[in-house]
């Protein structure tokens, strides 16, 4: 038996969303009206929703062979390290600068983005751009953001009014002519006028530079066309066509100029470092020439040189070789000084200065270029930043590395002077015969022209370094500019009507489901059905409240409540069992209110007419029937045929209540021990003499989830009703019925559901309650 009742269980799921698909087919009206209201709330946003339009273009970012992976091998291991900007594509790197503050900035004031222009085209406002009729003009910085409407006027003169700020000015207003000075609210300022006509009213947003880069910072999107080569895909959704395709190729200008810019910086740190080392050298060369001069002034020397000339050409080898190393060795002292001045910390390093050392001057490079990046992330970033810090780390790695690079060149210099100083020393030996004079003179000479080669040197590495600054390139060349179709991309009528659709149709499923699964209440048959095997005998629909007695069967009605109850009758004849004597029906429910009186009147009225002899006895004798206009508790009843008060049978029974076939038993009075007089065995004594006077006993017994009353009252019925109430009984409680029936609690059980919707009739009941039809 339990197993049965498991199985039922489960089949109730089934029902439920079998129920639910029924309750949308019986609401279909609510989807109609959700689906036309949300069609309507759909084409009313088409209406009021701006066109915007899609337009993008593609750039190719000059990925060159950046000088870290030019360094040596075990120097860039020591550059790369944890650095996470190696990790990073060039095309990635460049996107933080595209999409910085400072360029959307410069963007915006470049093509007065922060003022914006419309009118009204039926029920929205569309961007006029370019072709506004007027212009505004801020004479100063100091303006506020503000929305105003510009009317004409008379004698080619305008109107503000209707403005709109975060202070109240809603009753501003002030004429003036085109062109003249104007002071308002929102800062100062004049209108000039196009050659277009000015004939309707034009709206005017301002906003700060501010807000409008960022705005368009926001919309901006940049991201990785192809990672492979580089390209960024630059895109905006604009409600202007031409003014997205004017900001997208602005951007990529503004771009390009940052870019040159910061290539610029480099050469012309370098031609300040030249031009600074020709200043020194120059003065040392006059220093030199002038030692020269006072020493043979002193000496009263004229030209000695060619009278040592040949004992000098033995090491004049061992002196260029002196030169060139010196000369290194000059340079390599001015790069450490620079490095070790802290001034310079955020310099660019000089490049192409002359020193031999190819990793050395990589080193410099690869500094620089690091240097430019860190720069330009600053801009849209702060120096917390872990990527800036990342960046400083790096540039701490590489001058350590070049300070440790010059350290060891310096050294290899100085060994290799020193090598060169004891060759000439002992090529000095052939020439000891050579005046002390010309020894002196040789060694100033030798000093000068040292210097006049650098000095030549960095005046040609000057010119280098100007054709580089006037031949410098942008880093990202334009393979599309901006472009896109015509048709706007939003708003997306088919999309819009979709979803309005889709949102008519779901929201009164929702509601329907939501009811379904929190009203928890039995409504209809199937609801029994999917938790009991209980056989049902009917279905009695609902009815209005109307006063007097809860009659609802009449001998020559033939409305559904009067049917319903016709069709119990016949069901409940199958189900008594077949006897000589009368048989007793007892009535219950699970809780009062259920209709359990409501249902043994009528049901004992339609036994009645058919001329059966029935006698209703109300067996809820903890109940006071004084209330009730059917059970008038005013005389003896059966409390006191219990109690033994009363021994006459025929003394508590009231003849021919309603109906010349109905008698009618009371409760009596409530009596201090209902469930020991239930027990007593007058009760089936009382039973054995009904049943032969009377064909059917009906017992109005008490509800089974008080009391005990009813499990007692029981062992003397033939059939027991169970009476479940639509709307009132928790169909969690149903089981709990299942288990009674499976557990053979009541005899011979069937259930009767009262008061379910049966559409277009409405019926109410209950105790107190009458019927009424309403077609």
């Amino acid at each position: 038996m339990d197993t049965n009742f498991n199985i039922k269980k489960t089949g109730g799921e089934d029902f439920f969303f079998r129920n639910i698909l029924e309750s949308f087919i019986h609401h279909w009206y609510w989807f109609v009206i959700s689906v036309v209201l949300a069609l309507a709330a759909a084409y009313v946003c088409i209406l009021i929703t701006p066109a915007a339009y899609r337009l993008s273009a593609i750039i190719l970012i000059d990925d060159n062979a950046s000088a870290v992976n030019a360094l040596p091998i075990g120097q860039a291991a020591n550059f790369v390290g944890n650095n996470s900007l190696m990790k990073t594509t060039s095309a990635e790197k460049e996107i933080y600068i595209l999409k910085s503050r400072r360029l959307a900035r410069q963007v915006v004031a470049d093509l007065h983005l922060n003022i914006s222009y419309f009118k009204k085209e039926k029920l929205k406002l569309v961007d006029m751009y370019l072709a506004s009729p007027v212009r505004i003009e801020f004479l100063n910085d100091r303006y506020h953001s503000a929305t105003f409407t510009i009317k004409p006027a008379q004698a080619g003169k305008y109107t503000i009014s209707g403005l709109k700020m975060q202070s109240d000015h809603s009753d501003f207003s002030i004429t003036a002519a085109f062109g003249d000075t104007v002071i308002t609210p929102f800062g100062k300022c004049k209108l000039n006028r196009k050659a277009t006509k000015f004939s309707e009213p034009i709206t005017v947003a301002v906003t700060t530079i501010e807000e409008a880069a960022n705005s368009y910072n926001s919309r901006i999107e940049a991201k990785i066309d192809d990672e492979k080569s580089g390209a960024i895909n630059l895109s905006l959704v604009d409600n202007n066509y031409q003014k997205a395709a004017d900001v997208i190729n602005k951007v990529i200008a503004v771009y390009n100029d940052y870019i040159i810019k910061d290539k610029n910086q480099q050469a012309e740190s370098t031609a300040l470092f030249i031009k600074e080392r020709l200043k020194i050298i120059a003065v040392e060369l006059g220093d030199v020439d002038g030692e020269i001069e006072q020493y043979k002034k002193t000496n009263h020397l004229t030209d000695v040189v060619s009278e040592a000339a040949m004992y000098l050409a033995t090491s004049s080898d061992y002196q260029s070789q002196y030169i060139g190393t010196a000369t290194q060795l000059n340079l390599v002292n001015f790069m450490d000084d620079f490095l070790t001045n802290p001034k310079n910390n955020e310099q660019l390093l000089p490049v192409n200065t002359g020193i031999t050392d190819s990793g050395l001057e990589t080193l410099m490079v690869a500094y620089n270029e690091v240097l430019l990046k860190r720069n330009r992330l600053l801009d849209n970033s702060s120096i917390k930043s872990p990527v800036v810090q990342s960046l400083d780390s790096g540039l701490a790695s590489i001058k350590k590395t070049m300070l440790f690079s010059i350290d060891n060149i310096r050294n290899a210099l100085r060994i290799k002077l020193r090598d060169i100083n004891e060759q000439q020393g002992s090529t000095a030996k052939q020439i000891g015969e050579v005046p002390t004079q010309e020894k002196e003179v040789q060694s100033i000479s030798r000093q000068k022209k040292v210097k006049e080669e650098l000095y030549l040197y960095l005046l040609q590495k000057r010119e280098e370094n100007e054709m580089n600054l006037a031949t410098a390139m942008p880093n990202a060349r334009v393979v599309d500019y901006a472009e896109g179709t015509l048709a706007p991309v939003s708003p997306d009528k088919f999309r819009i009507l979709f979803i309005a659709l889709l949102l008519g149709l779901v929201l009164p499923a929702i509601v329907i489901y939501l009811l379904q699964l929190f009203g928890s209440s039995v409504h209809n048959k199937k609801d029994i059905e999917s938790y009991v095997t209980i056989p049902l005998s009917g279905e009695i629909p609902q009815g209005k409240k109307t006063p007097g007695y809860p009659v609802a069967v009449k001998e020559e009605s033939r409305d559904a409540v009067s049917e319903s109850f016709r069709i119990i009758r016949t069901n409940l004849l199958f189900m008594l069992p077949s006897s000589s004597e009368g048989r007793v029906m007892m009535i219950t429910s699970t809780h009062s209110g259920e209709g359990k009186t409501f249902v043994s009147i009528n049901l004992a009225l339609s036994f009645a007419l058919t001329n059966k002899r029935v006698i209703l006895v109300n067996a809820d004798i903890r109940k006071s029937s004084a209330g009730n206009s059917f059970f008038n508790n005013t005389g003896k009843g059966l409390t006191d045929y219990l109690s033994g008060h009363e021994t006459d049978i025929q003394s508590i029974i009231k003849k021919e209540v309603l109906h010349p076939a109905l008698d009618v038993i009371d409760s009596g009075r409530i009596p201090p021990n209902p469930a020991e007089l239930l027990l007593s065995e007058r009760l089936e004594v009382l039973m054995a003499t009904l049943r032969k006077s009377y064909d059917y006993i009906i017992l109005d017994n008490v509800p089974m989830g008080l009391v005990a009353d009813a499990v007692i009252v029981n062992r003397v019925a033939d059939l027991t009703i169970y009476i479940i109430r639509a709307g009132k009984l928790d169909r969690r409680l149903l089981p709990q019925i299942e288990k009674s029936y499976q557990h053979k609690k009541f005899k011979n059980m069937t259930v009767i559901l009262n008061g379910y919707n049966a559409g277009k009739e409405f019926y109410r009941y209950g105790y107190g309650y009458g019927y009424l039809t309403q077609n």
